[in-house]
Parts: C-alpha cells; sequence; structure tokens
C-alpha cells in the first residue's frame, strides 16, 4: 500500500478540486421499514434523513443502494462520472416487493414493484376468497 501523500513539493501540480454526488434516498414508512443502505464505491455512505452530499475526486463512481430485511433486496447501482466542481444528483428508490430491483437514476425515480406487488396480493387473497365463495354457492 503506498503512503499517504504528503504536502505537496515544488514542481508537483495541484490537486484539482474535488466534485460532489449528492445522494437522495428517502423512503416511505408504508413501503419499508427499514431505509435503504447506500454505498460510493463499496464503502457506506452516512444519510441524514435520506440525503448525504459527498466530495469525491474526480472520476466515476459507482453509487449503489439496497434494502435489508433478512435478506438484501432492491438492488440497483450505478456509475456516475463527475468533473471537479460539479454536482451530480442522485436518486435510489427501494422496490415495494422485495422480489423486485430498486431503481436509481440520474432524477427522482418511483419505487418499482407496485404490479407485482398487486398481482402477488392477487395470488394470495383473490384466489382463496372465490374458492371459498364458490364452495358456499355450491353447498347451498
Amino acid at each position: 500500500m503506498p503512503p499517504p501523500p504528503g504536502p505537496l513539493q515544488p514542481g508537483q501540480p495541484p490537486l484539482p478540486p474535488p466534485g460532489f454526488v449528492r445522494i437522495n434516498a428517502r423512503h416511505k414508512i408504508s413501503t419499508s421499514w427499514t431505509p435503504p443502505q447506500i454505498t460510493l464505491d463499496g464503502h457506506p455512505v452516512p444519510m441524514v434523513q435520506g440525503q448525504a452530499t459527498i466530495p469525491v475526486i474526480p472520476g466515476t463512481h459507482l453509487v449503489a443502494g439496497h434494502g435489508q430485511w433478512l435478506w438484501k433486496y432492491g438492488r440497483a447501482e450505478l456509475p456516475v462520472q463527475v468533473a471537479s466542481g460539479q454536482t451530480v444528483d442522485v436518486f435510489y428508490a427501494l422496490p415495494v416487493a422485495t422480489f423486485v430491483k430498486g431503481a436509481i437514476g440520474f432524477e427522482p425515480v418511483k419505487a418499482p414493484g407496485k404490479w407485482a406487488l398487486a398481482l402477488l396480493l392477487l395470488v394470495l387473497i383473490g384466489i382463496p376468497t372465490l374458492l371459498v365463495v364458490l364452495a358456499a354457492v355450491l353447498a347451498s
């Protein structure tokens, strides 16, 4: 591992000013009881009320998010190109159902998985209800 950079020596170019990645990962308590977990280049990002602004060196960085319940779910990642002095906004949303990918992008994103949850509820509640009603009709 190389030693940490020391003070600039004469003739060395100065370090470029940092860029920033601003992450918005708010969630609704009605769709997930746990907040999303965000990483930047594999390192956890401390979020305050679903937001964080992190200084980064100019270049390409990887923003990733997921939810954690009994397992990790809603994984999504996005490579982000940041220039010196630039602020890049990234938005992440947990899915409504844990077996669906999360959503991530440069514009606000909606929580995916609403149709999957509706279909699951239809299968789990609708079909048994239909069978009970059908059995009651046939029994009378």
